[in-house]
């Protein structure tokens, strides 16, 4: 505080200053800061995750190797082509939402309670964005979009390989796949077994991929999971745990190094889960729905998703700031869409009981006008 102004900066200490004592203009301000980091919430699954992208659609590796022979002194090698491996979109979509108090009401209201309305705003974009990630990786169905945003033409949006008959790229060992057939998206009809999460860690090492693999489920699942444990003996493929510091246990009870991340239960290290593949960090993450266990790699150059997002305009931004009698009003939007970028970079596995993949019910960004998300 300083010559008797309070300033938002103050807050902590004068949470009983009424927003009209603060000012709308320096709440907007304040807004306008916390919007330039909202998406900081949901960034560790956004980075391990997915790459920002700002193009329409891009090409995929190389399907079948290319022609390499035995050439004397003086032969030159005949031209040989390699198919490309199809394509992959990325979706474009406007987010919106609004803050809007009448005059009557922000004058009554605390500067620290019309703060807290503003953060609904990160919040709320957070949740969104971890329902577009899961969208796009859990849903099996390819889809079309008309890029309302880009230039007006139509994308062609692909999921994880889902036996479409699109073209695969071989694996560096050499390995080829049949496209009509390849299928990242897993079905459990019995109860979980070790070989059902073995299978979908192999479906993504088969690709050469193993930079960063890990597997993510629901924390109604983690006992499920947690009860095919590693013992080193009969069963040398399972789970291993991570307990809380201080934990003792019997040296024949099999743990992992580390301490259990008890502060945010949706979203931790629970243990690992040692097979052929190694020893593959499991987590239990808030944008898995129960049911649902994904294998996803997260630290190769290709990320699984693309976050598409316009050129000139990233993130969260505040695009108006109205204050005009008898309203006070803060708009933000944001440009963005989540695709499959690494159709190989995941697989993942349904244990709901059904004899083929189901997609699970997610909660839809309510849509307004001619709006197309498929979000």
């Amino acid at each position: 505080m300083t010559n008797g102004m309070i300033y938002v900066n103050d807050l902590p200490f004068s949470q009983f200053a009424s927003a009209n004592q603060v000012g709308f203009q320096n709440l907007a301000e304040e807004a306008r800061a916390r919007a330039s980091y909202a998406e900081s919430l949901a960034s560790k699954v956004i980075d391990a995750l997915s790459a920002k992208v700002t193009v329409q659609e891009m090409a995929l590796g190389l399907s079948g190797a290319g022609l390499e022979v035995s050439l004397g002194e003086l032969d030159v090698a005949p031209a040989s082509h390699s198919k490309l491996g199809g394509k992959v979109g990325f979706p474009l979509d406007k987010w919106g939402m609004t803050v809007a108090w009448s005059r009557d009401a922000f004058i009554a209201k605390t500067a620290a309670d019309a703060l807290r309305e503003i953060d609904q705003v990160t919040i709320t974009h957070n949740s969104n964005l971890l329902n577009a990630v899961s969208h796009a990786i859990l849903n099996n169905d390819n889809y079309t979009r008309v890029d309302t945003f880009g230039n007006g033409g139509s994308i062609a949006c692909k999921r994880l390989y889902n036996a479409d008959g699109g073209p695969i790229p071989d694996s560096p060992a050499g390995v080829s796949f049949d496209g009509a057939v390849h299928d990242h998206y897993i079905a459990r009809v019995g109860a979980l077994a070790r070989t059902d999460i073995t299978a979908i860690l192999s479906t993504v090492t088969e690709h050469g991929l193993s930079k960063g693999l890990s597997l993510f489920l629901n924390s109604t699942d983690a006992a499920a999971v947690a009860a095919l444990n590693f013992d080193g003996g009969t069963n040398k493929t399972g789970f291993v745990s991570v307990l809380p510091s201080g934990i003792n246990v019997p040296s024949t009870v099999a743990t992992a190094n580390g301490a259990l991340d008890a502060g945010d239960k949706e979203n931790r290290l629970l243990g690992y889960w040692v097979d052929a593949n190694g020893a593959t960090p499991t987590y239990v993450a808030s944008w898995c729905p129960a049911n649902y266990l994904v294998a996803a790699v997260t630290a190769e150059p290709l990320k699984v998703l693309g976050m598409r997002q316009r050129p000139d305009v990233q993130g969260l931004n505040l695009v108006a700031v109205e204050d005009n009698y008898p309203t006070h009003v803060l708009r933000y939007e944001a440009f963005l869409g989540m695709g499959v970028m690494n159709r190989a970079g995941a697989a993942c596995l349904y244990i709901g009981g059904a004899t083929t993949w189901v997609d699970p019910t997610f909660t839809s960004i309510p849509k307004y006008g001619n709006a197309g998300s498929n979000i």
